[in-house]
């Protein structure tokens, strides 16, 4: 007791400096730290472990955002793939008939489902009218409703 702060930990890191120890002391050394710590109210990280907690801090948002992007990128790959098999319908169907309804394009517009999306095309390649495309349509979505 008597000690500044600064004096401490000039002097942790002499003993550091000084001396690697086993692990039985390193942990007997840490908890006598973590004892005066309680008793000062002064928390000691040596420069090792400030190095330490720096790089896993680093490694943490570097993680972070490598996790972040590829989410996003899958993201995005999933919701072009579904608003190209949308427009791909569509296209389909204007081709195949003629002029569809605005409603019947909002309803395709709002299908998310990839796995909807490949049957309709599927279907509208070879239904043989808007009608029946629109009522194969509501069966699907219908049908995926009670089973989920």
């Amino acid at each position: 007791k008597g000690y500044t702060k600064r004096d401490v930990l000039l002097l942790f890191r002499f003993i550091e400096w000084l001396m690697a120890l086993p692990p039985a002391l390193k942990d007997k050394l840490d908890e006598q730290i973590t004892i005066y710590e309680e008793d000062i109210k002064v928390e000691y990280i040596t420069s090792i472990e400030q190095r330490g907690i720096d790089k896993g801090i680093q490694q943490g948002i570097k993680k972070g955002i490598k996790k972040g992007i590829k989410k996003g990128i899958k993201k995005g790959v999933q919701k072009g793939t579904i608003q190209k098999g949308q427009e791909y319908i569509v296209q389909v169907l204007k081709t195949r008939f003629g002029k569809i309804s605005q409603q019947l394009i909002k309803i395709i517009h709002k299908i998310d489902d990839a796995t909807k999306l490949d049957t309709l095309f599927t279907n509208v390649l070879t239904v043989e009218s808007v009608e029946k495309f629109s009522q194969f349509m509501d069966e699907l979505m219908t049908e995926k409703k009670t089973v989920s």
